[in-house]
């Protein structure tokens, strides 16, 4: 509360109206509490404001400064998320290094003090898979890809499932997706092969697996196509009558009637 009064040379007048006001300075130094790789050389920053508070003014920004191991230095502005404000996003980084970030909030009054400092190393999304095989079985094909090129990084780069996807390219048939837990590797990952079942024989399949990690999941392969195949067998064919020469064995084969597409299962 604020009130004002003059005085002159007979003295002090009258009070003002009372006004009320709250007093404004930069805003205490943020508390950074963890930092998330976001793909595609981006970090999410997570500060605890609400604990530090604002200064008594509307956060506008922030000031991001970082710093490498080799040296490299550099600082960037980074916006308030109005969806969510205690977290923000720092883009422009190199997928694989490791930074160290610290920063300052903003408001009207000017910039605030420099926060606690954390290491982080940006993560980025899967490359896509490549298809190397699509062998037909008996209403099912059986995959084999290469997986993707491993990334330097913390956990969140290691490749934790596959989603398999085969489309018909003609026909009623619906879309057969499933989702295949990845095999554990640190460094060059293993070749990696799924079964789908229950798929229509002597119908055309598109074919496209997509690589998941703790980010999410990355673009699709290039598509391969297949076939699921049915069983053959030999036939013969009745003589008309009994004069008749009989006739010889002929290769048949069999095709069965297009089911819908079901469960799926993987193998490894």
């Amino acid at each position: 509360e604020f009130k004002v009064r003059f005085e002159n040379s007979n003295g002090w007048g009258a009070w003002s109206r009372a006004k009320f006001a709250t007093p404004v300075g930069p805003p205490p130094a943020p508390e950074i509490l963890e930092i998330l790789p976001a793909g595609k050389g981006s970090v999410h920053v997570h500060v605890n404001s609400g604990k530090t508070g604002n200064g008594g003014a509307e956060i506008t920004g922030y000031h991001v400064e970082y710093a490498t191991k080799t040296g490299l230095r550099g600082d960037l502005r980074c916006a308030v998320n109005q969806d969510k404000p205690d977290f923000i996003t720092v883009s422009g980084l190199e997928n694989g290094t490791e930074y160290l970030v610290k920063l300052k909030a903003e408001n009207s009054a000017g910039m605030g003090a420099l926060s606690n400092e954390m290491a982080c190393v940006p993560v980025p999304l899967p490359d896509p898979p490549v298809i190397t095989g699509v062998r037909g079985m008996d209403k099912g094909l059986r995959i084999s890809i290469a997986p993707p090129a491993a990334h330097q990084g913390d956990e969140a780069a290691i490749v934790i499932q596959y989603t398999v996807t085969c489309t018909a390219i003609s026909g009623p048939y619906p879309e057969a997706s499933r989702t295949f837990k990845a095999q554990a590797s640190r460094s060059a990952p293993p070749p990696e092969t799924f079964t789908m079942t229950n798929l229509a024989n002597g119908v055309e399949y598109s074919v496209t697996v997509e690589a998941e990690n703790s980010i999410g999941t990355g673009p699709a392969s290039e598509p391969v196509n297949g076939f699921p195949r049915g069983s053959c067998w030999l036939c013969s064919a009745a003589p008309k009558s009994s004069s008749a020469a009989p006739t010889s064995p002929k290769l048949g084969r069999h095709t069965s009637t297009p089911v819908d597409l079901g469960d799926v299962y993987g193998s490894k």
